[in-house]
């Protein structure tokens, strides 16, 4: 969680072993986990090895700190759930903030967050519908499994299919009609792979 002292971004850091099944009782195990952060007017991410159930990191003046990723490069072995806050001013930024494979990632955080138990579903469909230009086929088939399980595991419980298809087609519809059914001609791999 980010929070600002005295002009300058502060990242509030806690940890808690992860389990799938969220009726898992919390095991009060800790590992030293190498966080790397990433944050717009730096080329170095912060760094710190969290060794206590809750650590801070200092990221600088809170001005420049309009966003954070807290699993740069995806080079950690930790899942990550982001604040509110944070997951706001990321879907805001995507673009310009993360690159194809921390994109992926914060899908993959964020997914396992709700499947977990720690986050919404909603918090979820709002992320990937910030989504909707993406271009990198990965990441576009990370979103697709968890949209293919919502669609084919939760919607029939609530009866909410054809909300969730006009969702499906209002966020991505400007996109697929770029690529459209049919291949060009000397179409090249990455179009062919997105359709």
């Amino acid at each position: 969680k980010r929070a600002d002292r005295d002009g300058h971004a502060v990242l509030k850091l806690s940890q808690t072993r992860y389990f799938t099944n969220p009726k898992a009782e919390p095991t009060g195990q800790r590992w030293p986990l190498p966080v790397v952060v990433k944050r717009p007017a730096s080329k170095q991410p912060a760094r710190q090895l969290m060794a206590k159930a809750r650590e801070e990191i200092a990221l600088g003046p809170s001005r420049r700190v309009s966003w954070l990723y807290a699993n740069a490069n995806e080079g950690g072995f930790y899942h990550v759930l982001h604040d509110d806050q944070t997951l706001a001013a990321l879907r805001a930024a995507l673009f310009e903030a993360l690159t194809p494979v921390e994109r992926l990632g914060l899908v993959e955080h964020q997914w396992a967050a709700v499947r977990s138990g720690h986050a919404s579903i909603e918090s979820f469909l709002d992320l990937a519908g910030a989504f909707g230009t993406e271009t990198d086929f990965d990441v576009l088939d990370g979103l697709a499994g968890s949209l293919r399980f919502v669609d084919n595991q939760l919607l029939d419980a609530i009866e909410e299919r054809p909300a969730f298809q006009h969702w499906l087609v209002a966020t991505y519809e400007r996109a697929w009609r770029e690529i459209g059914w049919d291949a060009a001609p000397q179409e090249n791999d990455e179009v062919r792979m997105r359709r």
